[in-house]
């Protein structure tokens, strides 16, 4: 969806584009996600009219990129790999202007440098890497603000905010914890300056109010769509998971990852008491309320819990105290004993555990977070094993999930979307070719068994991706086939006949 709607179409386009009276090569689906002769007016249009969740900025900065580099999916990881290293000299900023200690800083890049939640959205071509730089941004805009004043910096402080909230429609959390920071600190009689705050958080405001308009408009018109509510189990661990990513994230291990998180979890609480106890106000209270910011929103959620890319301004907080706890001691070893003595070991356990995570992670074509495009793979590679010619066959509601197999699949294959048995038939009699029905939905496969008498064929493909969250959430690999492929043959001189082959987890 990333590619697709950078490139400026929508699925729309996608569906008449593959829905015409002959089937496309599979190499000609691929024009939909690349930069051709759309502008960045229909790359913001068809956000706008499909997905306005998502605001423009990252696709915009993408679509630049592509213009350079290329529309490849390595392309597009590459520019967010490359961009989220400016999360590093971000993180060293706002630790000096929090901490003033440069032994706290590199602490804290060292542990943004191998934190699993910061490797895996690096590599992904999603905004979330941009949600990250720009938190600690503007985070660290704001103290250098307050600090010194001048236009200058309250101008930069409005520009990270404004795009932040065209980063993401949770960037507001970031906005929420700064007001409750120097709210807090006005509170305390402290000086302050609110009122260049306050007019540079409403200019931020101001320059977003146009985009959340299209997306108050889209939500009255499509409707809302509530998370479904979790189990008091599921709902425990998942607290487990979003609360232990930021330093080690081992789905796949299942128990093995619970006694980690465990003890990761502890090392943060501990991190977050001392430094309530011992560090100065404004210090403490600007962590805790950029952490509290993005957990209110998940308690209020439940069904959000499960997934910790909506936690970043929380996980940032989380890595700054664990910083500040492991990097502080050892320049203030008597006033912290019990800290300094376990700063080396906690922060041994911590590297231990992220190259153990990046270990397991080297072995899996996709992690936990992104499971559901998993079975293309086999799928293609089981296409590709057949006759010479071959056609692929989706449903119009499938248009997503067949270019993505598009791309996997031999240039000059080809995909057809159809919801008819009678098209089918007719291919069936003049195409001389392997004939695949792909779908992971039943109607296809009903109006096809209309007319052909469908004969299941297994095909069985390695899962991995379901650990204790995905059973808590009572939801096993047999119950969780997201994709459906039936082998059709075709025998010219006696009609049709075909088979049918469905995609099984084990």
């Amino acid at each position: 969806m990333t590619a697709l709607h950078t490139a400026g179409y929508t699925a729309g386009d996608v569906v008449a584009g593959l829905s015409q009276a002959e089937p496309a090569p599979a190499g000609m689906a691929q024009r939909f996600r690349t930069v051709g002769d759309r502008t960045v007016i229909d790359t913001v249009r068809a956000l706008a009219s499909e997905d306005p969740q998502h605001p423009p900025a990252y696709y915009l900065l993408a679509r630049l990129w592509e213009g350079i580099a290329g529309s490849s999916v390595t392309s597009l990881r590459l520019f967010s790999a490359l961009c989220s290293l400016l999360l590093l000299p971000a993180v060293y900023w706002l630790c000096m202007e929090l901490f003033s200690d440069r032994r706290t800083a590199w602490t804290a890049v060292a542990l943004a440098a191998i934190s699993p939640f910061n490797v895996e959205y690096a590599q992904q071509a999603r905004e979330y890497w941009l949600w990250m730089v720009l938190t600690v941004t503007a985070s660290a805009l704001l103290l250098r603000a307050l600090r010194r004043g001048g236009a200058g910096w309250w101008m930069g402080y409005a520009a990270a905010m404004a795009l932040g909230l065209y980063t993401h429609i949770f960037f507001g959390l970031v906005g929420v914890a700064h007001v409750a920071y120097v709210a807090g600190i006005a509170l305390r009689r402290e000086p302050v300056k609110v009122a260049p705050f306050l007019a540079a958080l409403a200019v931020a405001a101001a320059v977003a109010v146009p985009w959340y308009l299209v997306l108050r408009a889209y939500a009255l018109h499509s409707g809302t769509h509530p998370f479904p509510a979790q189990n008091v189990f599921a709902s425990a661990y998942a607290w487990l998971v979003a609360l232990g990513i930021p330093f080690v994230d081992l789905e796949f291990i299942s128990v093995h990852y619970f006694l980690a998180v465990v003890v990761v979890v502890a090392l943060e609480a501990v991190a977050l008491v001392l430094l309530i106890r011992r560090a100065p106000f404004a210090q403490w209270w600007f962590v805790l309320t950029l952490g509290a910011s993005a957990l209110a929103l998940q308690i209020g959620n439940s069904g959000l819990t499960d997934m910790p890319r909506y936690l970043v301004p929380a996980i940032l907080a989380l890595q700054i105290a664990v910083a500040w706890l492991l990097g502080s001691p050892f320049e203030r070893t008597g006033e912290l004993p019990a800290a300094a003595a376990m700063a080396v070991p906690a922060l041994a356990c911590l590297v231990l555990f992220d190259f153990a995570d990046d270990g397991v992670r080297a072995d899996r074509s996709v992690w936990w977070t992104n499971v559901y495009g998993e079975p293309l793979a086999p799928i293609a590679r089981r296409i590709d094993a057949g006759r010479a010619r071959r056609l692929v066959v989706g449903q119009p509601s499938d248009w997503e999930a067949l270019v993505d197999l598009a791309a996997q699949l031999n240039p000059a294959d080809r995909v057809w979307l159809r919801s008819d048995a009678a098209s089918l038939a007719r291919a069936c009699a003049r195409e001389g070719a392997q004939i695949y029905l792909f779908s992971r939905f039943t109607s296809l496969r009903d109006a096809v068994g209309s007319r052909f008498d469908l004969k299941p064929v297994p095909m069985v493909f390695p899962v991995h991706g379901y650990g204790l969250l995905q059973a808590a959430r009572g939801r096993g690999p047999a119950q969780e086939s997201l994709t459906w492929l039936w082998s059709v043959e075709a025998a010219p001189a006696k009609g049709c006949t075909c088979e049918c082959g469905e995609a099984v987890r084990t």
